[in-house]
């Protein structure tokens, strides 16, 4: 078939990708440091986030008991340690003594547990509370240690806490929650101070000269201006009006390649979200297994992911950072048009159907994508109508199950805990992306024993059984993953890139940049 015309990274490239450098002068102090992003939050409230950005953002001014590493693996956040007992049904969390709110107030385990039970409060609305429905109950040992009991055993619990590609479940003070339950100034324990949130414009934090990390932050503030076109993001930090900015096309390096702009360093080491379809599994077509296989069956994951990001593309099963140990060796669909049809036939669409597919426009790769998929499934003899619109609306649309299909990218991560039972348990906090109607016994019980599992290896392997249900069962359809170069002036000095492109890590992020200008 023919492949839609987006250039393939270039051999050039490779001339012109330098990485940030690490200096070995003096840090200076001061300066704003302004980056670009794609899109908009969706509130300022760190426990009703549900977007990557929203993550990103939350990461300047608030923190994690545990903390994604620049590879993706969990690291010490709030909490400096964690152990487990009683048969992997108590975790016992031992928090830092040094840490204070901004608001001045020390960092405690009733903060914690107060954060807990806020997000476990139905009337919060948060996404996180079916994550944390295995919580039986939180006891504060002393002002630094909690014990969490659990209904079940989980030997994943930590992960729970933290994605790989986003800050997830960052802790905020009380004093942020509104009389009306709202928060519109979120107080955290991060390097910087949130100051302002402008809607479709910026988001906007300043040191926090107390932060507990010495002579940290350097910069006085941060600016996160939302631009959704990547070429207008690219053509700010040329003209400098941005100092950072990720989410950058294949094309857009390769017309750099051949360019190349005066005072801008590129870094590859970032990786995109991974590309998935998803579906709704409540109403016709897709509440039909069938039909959803059809896809599965009717696609070319190569051809796509090539299209968006060409030859360094990655497709795949699992959403999984290369650091995984927990990635498995599980075959994937291949294309087969024929069996596609069969599907289709059987399900009682012997002439094809119209299927409604939903994306944002905030992100390139999505445009390219369905564009990709929307031909492929053409063979098939399914006609997708491409239903495109802002990332808020978007996601406002998945949460109300008003969609059929989409397409989405889901941040890469390092233990399957935080991914699966989350999206493909009905109660699990992403099932919005299947309208809360897939549910398959078979998977939530692979995925409780691999959850329960202490053993490596028995761990693995219930995790194996997992994929492979995923896979015949398309839920979601997984895609792949691919470059996501970002871009920074060269005075933009000590910033190492996250795997997933956090803007706070365990030593790399925000916090150790400095302006050598």
């Amino acid at each position: 078939m023919k492949k839609l015309a987006t250039p393939i990274l270039a051999l050039a490239v490779v001339i012109l990708i330098t990485f940030p450098s690490v200096s070995t002068g003096a840090p200076k102090y001061g300066g704003t440091f302004i980056t670009g992003e794609a899109a908009d939050l969706n509130n300022v409230d760190p426990h009703r986030g549900v977007t990557k950005i929203s993550g990103k953002a939350f990461s300047l001014v608030c923190e994690n008991l545990v903390i994604s590493e620049r590879d993706g693996a969990p690291g010490p956040g709030l909490a400096e340690s964690w152990e487990l007992s009683e048969g992997g049904k108590v975790w016992t969390f031992h928090l830092r003594q040094d840490v204070k709110w901004h608001n001045g107030k020390d960092f405690t385990a009733d903060d914690v547990k107060w954060n807990f039970e806020r997000m476990l409060d139905p009337k919060t609305g948060s996404p996180w509370r079916g994550r944390f429905a295995v919580i039986e109950s939180m006891q504060v040992l002393d002002p630094h240690t909690i014990k969490f009991q659990l209904k079940n055993p989980s030997v994943g619990f930590p992960a729970t806490m933290y994605s790989a590609g986003s800050a997830q479940v960052p802790m905020v003070a009380p004093e942020s929650v509104n009389a009306d339950g709202t928060v519109t100034h979120p107080i955290g324990t991060g390097p910087f101070e949130f100051v302002e949130w402008k809607p479709k414009e910026y988001f906007k934090v300043k040191k926090n000269k107390n932060y507990r990390v010495k002579d940290l932050p350097y910069l006085d503030e941060i600016i996160v201006k939302i631009i959704p076109d990547e070429t207008v993001r690219l053509a700010a930090l040329q003209s400098g009006e941005l100092d950072y900015t990720d989410n950058l096309g294949s094309y857009q390096v390769e017309k750099m390649a051949k360019n190349p702009p005066k005072g801008v360093v590129l870094n590859m080491e970032t990786l995109s979200s991974t590309l998935f379809l998803h579906f709704n599994a409540g109403q016709p077509p897709f509440n039909d297994v069938r039909v959803r296989q059809a896809v599965a069956y009717g696609i070319n994951k190569k051809e796509i992911v090539e299209s968006v990001y060409g030859e360094r593309s990655m497709p795949q099963n699992q959403p999984l950072v290369p650091a995984s140990t927990w990635k498995v060796d599980v075959p994937d669909v291949e294309r087969d048009v024929a069996k596609a049809k069969l599907l289709l036939k059987e399900a009682g669409y012997p002439q094809g159907l119209d299927v409604t597919l939903s994306t944002a426009t905030d992100y390139w790769q999505y445009m390219v994508a369905v564009q990709v998929v929307q031909e492929q499934l053409k063979e098939v003899g399914i006609n997708i109508i491409i239903d495109a619109s802002d990332w808020p609306t978007y996601v406002g649309k998945c949460l109300k199950g008003a969609f059929v299909m989409g397409l989405a990218g889901w941040p890469m991560d390092y233990d399957p805990v935080f991914t699966y039972a989350p999206c493909f348990t009905p109660q699990g906090a992403y099932a919005f992306l299947t309208a809360k109607a897939y549910d398959n016994p078979e998977l939530t019980e692979s995925l409780q024993q691999a959850d329960a599992a202490v053993i490596a290896a028995d761990r693995k392997k219930f995790f194996a059984d997992a994929v492979k249900i995923i896979v015949n069962d398309a839920p979601w359809v997984y895609l792949g993953v691919g470059p996501a170069p970002t871009a920074q002036g060269s005075y933009v000095k000590d910033l190492q890139p996250h795997i997933s492109g956090l803007y706070v890590a365990p030593k790399s992020g925000f916090q150790y940049v400095w302006l050598d200008k």
